[in-house]
């Protein structure tokens, strides 16, 4: 079949735009990177951000730079990346949290969690894990559970994102107690408050709670995974002891604005695998409890809207209504 002129010029356009796509792919990336956060710093997200930045300056030759915009169980960073280009040069590091829960916790959310980006990895898993203080005489999900029968809406429990709330309002559900959730900006400001006495109980990760419950301030109660931590073998966990099937583990890992050209993804993705075989990340990894993983840009697509879904049935069953 013969091309008219029309078809031969549309043909010349895409080969045009995939070969300046290729080129910019191939000198990407030639200033600054943003990688934004979307919690305070010191969490353990922003830790493992700042170790993945090195990283990829080492590899792509240019510096990257960590931006923590935290608030609105993460949504106030993640809304920020959707107003950036797509050219490679803002990312997002970021917890499930944005992507696969607020949507069924709010009920507006100012960007679509698949639309609005283009997966590029998922890098690591972890588990979030109630944290008491010593003098409540809790070191066990039954005992906190026993303690707060005893005790009806005087445990306040401090959560500082979305998969805390969600714990919290699970284990009211299947447990059938009287306690209260507090929401706070970021997880240290729940720590500080714990200390303080303001709180009882907090929804922690182990970077920032560890330190504490190694020197016998804080005392691990449960995680929130269907498997145990290795950082912590003798806490168990939620599935375990008072939900079983119940698994409230997270992911971390990095996402671009949509219409990121998929060449500067791959690149991008190139360099964050090449990262994971550090003895760095193994050894930080190692430290904070966390699972080390790799999710490439194509199945990290599926497992977003498989885990939309699981979320959503979670969120359903503790009869979390939107706000």
């Amino acid at each position: 079949m013969r091309l008219t002129s029309r078809r031969w010029a549309c043909l010349a356009l895409l080969a045009a735009m995939l070969l300046a796509g290729a080129a910019a792919a191939a000198a990407y990336p030639t200033t600054v990177v943003t990688l934004v956060v979307p919690y305070p710093a010191g969490t353990a997200t922003d830790a493992f951000s700042r170790i993945f930045a090195r990283h990829l300056e080492s590899q792509l030759g240019q510096k990257f730079l960590v931006e923590n915009r935290p608030g609105a169980n993460g949504m106030n960073g993640t809304e920020t990346v959707t107003r950036a280009r797509g050219d490679g040069y803002t990312l997002l590091f970021t917890t499930n949290s944005p992507h696969t829960t607020v949507q069924f916790l709010y009920k507006k959310v100012p960007y679509d969690p698949v639309k609005d980006f283009e997966p590029v990895a998922v890098l690591y898993s972890g588990s979030p894990l109630f944290v008491a203080r010593p003098e409540l005489g809790i070191e066990t999900l039954p005992q906190l559970i026993a303690y707060a029968k005893a005790n009806p809406g005087k445990i306040n429990i401090g959560t500082a994102n979305a998969s805390g709330q969600i714990a919290v309002e699970l284990l009211k559900k299947r447990a059938a107690i009287d306690v209260i959730g507090v929401p706070y900006r970021g997880t240290p400001q729940a720590l500080a408050d714990l200390l303080g006495g303001n709180v009882q109980v907090i929804v922690a990760d182990v970077p920032s709670a560890g330190p504490l419950i190694e020197s016998g301030k804080l005392k691990p109660v449960a995680f929130f995974s269907k498997d145990r931590n290795p950082a912590y073998p003798q806490v168990a966990t939620f599935h375990e002891t008072t939900a079983p099937g119940v698994d409230l583990s997270t992911w971390s890992g990095v996402l671009a604005p949509r219409n990121t050209p998929k060449e500067i993804v791959r690149t991008i993705a190139g360099a964050l695998q090449k990262a994971l075989d550090h003895p760095e990340v193994k050894e930080h990894a190692a430290r904070i409890g966390s699972q080390l993983m790799w999710i490439g840009p194509d199945e990290f697509e599926v497992k977003l809207t498989e885990d939309i879904k699981r979320w959503n049935g979670m969120i359903s069953e503790a009869g979390i209504q939107p706000e």
